[in-house]
């Protein structure tokens, strides 16, 4: 088990570490593009999740985890290298289409992997630390990268590319033998997937702890997938070389690998939902100033806005888990959640885009946060725990002998210290 989890972490901080990813809103207005046909690439991207999330989610459920992440790593690495053969908008489009691709079999796989490890080792109460800790690898791959992708740039664009393709490839030589490491990975055998995907949307309808939490991620989504082109782009603006915006990325992602490596110790010391509304008030704030900051404001709000990021994956994935009873149907749950957010992003993107191109970056970055306060509000109003009494449910037999999934347990009047998503007393 410990050499699956060290695995594990080496797999998430090296596929995450695609060094052109900070600065490829440069290369793609280098290449004549501008913001709209970059929201336009934006939106492809997160289409292709949408269509592909769930099913390869289920091909995960049915064929391993691990076998599943490593094609992903595979895709994601020739998608990479492809940027060196490749400079024109429709060409970019097929990209981006084979990055989505890759992303969604190691999306939704990877964090059911763990959680299933450790369930099989009746270890899950660990998940939140070992998650965190896997953060905590991925932003550390994601600073480094930065740091290394900014003087790369600063000699040539495209070396940022086929650089990426290598570290990506050995993701995925780290997730085939993370897959040998764990033999008794269990490969579920389950009626078709049109059936699974059916059972899969009735536990998101029907259970308000799974929806709402999905909703909420998709809001902070928006902020992580929109500041790769918005932010970097006025830090630019400002006289920010190559370099100095891939030390302000790898900093702030240090941070943010930080803040992921202590999540589970701010979920012990401050009540879930001082966490929930922090994330989003800290985020949409930051973002907000960003749009009017100059000079070293600019850097010091770009710090606050990547580190706070850190805490958001390993938080709202362990409120996801602690919702799903049924293994069987967890990576395409968590697969539905990634589709979810990524059809927000879908549809502003372009949007923000055209703003951008007639209005300019501060209009496009204030849009966003209008956006986002508006839904913030309406998930303050639904908040289960805040207006619902949301009882702890009674799991429901099944014919495969699972508990079905059940709402957070957040006005659960056992839980004294009215956490809304603790879970339920032992």
């Amino acid at each position: 088990m410990a050499e699956t989890v060290r695995l594990y972490y080496l797999f998430r901080g090296l596929s995450s570490a695609l060094l052109f990813k900070t600065f490829l809103v440069f290369y793609y207005l280098e290449g004549g593009l501008n913001f709209a046909q970059i929201g336009i690439l934006h939106s492809m991207f997160a289409a292709t999740v949408i269509l592909l999330e769930v099913p390869t989610g289920i091909w995960a459920d049915r064929w391993g985890r691990g076998r599943v992440m490593g094609y992903g790593a595979l895709a994601m690495a020739f998608a990479a290298l492809g940027y060196t053969f490749l400079d024109s908008f429709w060409g970019f489009a097929c990209l981006e289409f084979l990055l989505a691709f890759g992303l969604t079999m190691t999306s939704g796989a990877d964090s059911a992997f763990l959680y299933d490890a450790l369930k099989r080792a009746g270890q899950e109460d660990q998940y939140a630390d070992l998650e965190g800790k896997a953060g905590f690898a991925k932003h550390v791959g994601m600073a480094t990268s930065a740091l290394a992708g900014g003087f790369l740039a600063e000699h040539d664009l495209t070396l940022l590319f086929p650089a990426s393709a290598v570290v990506v490839f050995l993701a995925y030589v780290a997730i085939r033998r993370m897959d040998r490491s764990l033999p008794s990975e269990q490969v579920h055998v389950f009626p078709g997937s049109p059936l699974r995907l059916r059972e899969a949307v009735g536990q998101l309808e029907t259970h308000k702890g799974i929806w709402w939490t999905t909703f909420y991620s998709a809001l902070i989504f928006l902020f992580i997938r929109s500041s790769d082109t918005l932010l970097q782009p006025v830090l630019r603006a400002n006289g920010f070389s190559y370099w100095k915006i891939g030390v302000a990325a790898a900093v702030s992602a240090m941070a943010a690998a930080v803040a992921s490596r202590h999540t589970a110790a701010l979920m012990r010391r401050f009540t879930e939902r001082a966490l929930l509304w922090a994330l989003p008030a800290v985020l949409i704030a930051s973002y907000g100033l960003f749009a009017t900051g100059t000079g070293w404001v600019l850097a010091l709000l770009f710090f606050t806005h990547v580190s706070v990021q850190g805490v958001y994956s390993p938080f709202t994935k362990t409120l996801l888990n602690r919702a799903i009873a049924r293994s069987t149907l967890r990576a395409t749950l968590l697969s539905l959640e990634s589709a979810v957010k990524r059809m927000v992003v879908a549809l502003m993107m372009p949007v923000i885009g055209l703003v951008v191109d007639r209005w300019g970056l501060s209009a496009g970055i204030l849009s966003c946060v209008a956006a986002a306060m508006v839904a913030g509000l309406a998930l303050l109003l639904t908040a289960p725990g805040r207006y619902d009494a949301v009882a702890v449910p009674t799991p429901t037999p099944v014919p495969n002998g699972e508990g079905a999934a059940g709402d957070l347990p957040m006005a659960n009047p056992a839980c004294a210290s009215g956490r809304p998503f603790s879970a339920p007393s032992k």
